[in-house]
């Protein structure tokens, strides 16, 4: 993985504000970077979109732990909530979206800094904004 550094775009701000990104920075720190990107071999990709299929396959399992075992409170979730979440199951209406966080680790492995699932920024952050900053 190579890091480049950039020049960020002139009023990036209004640009990403613009395509739906209003949370960009906060307490006068940047949460959207512009300075920097990363540009990936294809060994590097298929290693990172290996570690997302294994790691969306495991969730799937845990998430049909937690509905078949009712361990809604371990999810911060009240009995009375978990009835749409069961009946969606059970149909297989249900789906999880959200955004891997990855690092690679001294030897070249993906590891996982966080998932962010069903958050209203993550296809904003992952898809609108930068496409529209690649491009």
């Amino acid at each position: 993985m190579k890091r480049i550094q950039l020049s960020p775009r002139a009023g990036w701000q209004s640009l990403v504000e613009k395509q739906g990104l209003t949370w960009h920075s906060e307490s006068g720190q940047e949460t959207w970077n512009e300075r920097n990107a990363y540009v990936l071999s294809s060994a590097e990709v298929q290693k990172l979109c290996q570690a997302a299929r294994e790691l969306a396959q495991i969730y799937h399992q845990v998430a049909g732990h937690i509905v078949k075992n009712k361990l809604w409170s371990l999810m911060g979730l009240q009995e009375h909530e978990a009835g749409l979440i069961t009946a969606s199951w059970e149909k297989g209406e249900w789906s999880l979206h959200g955004r891997f966080d990855f690092l690679f680790d001294a030897q070249g492995c993906p590891r996982l800094l966080e998932y962010n699932a069903e958050t209203a920024l993550s296809l904003v952050e992952t898809a609108v904004i930068q496409r529209h900053w690649l491009a």
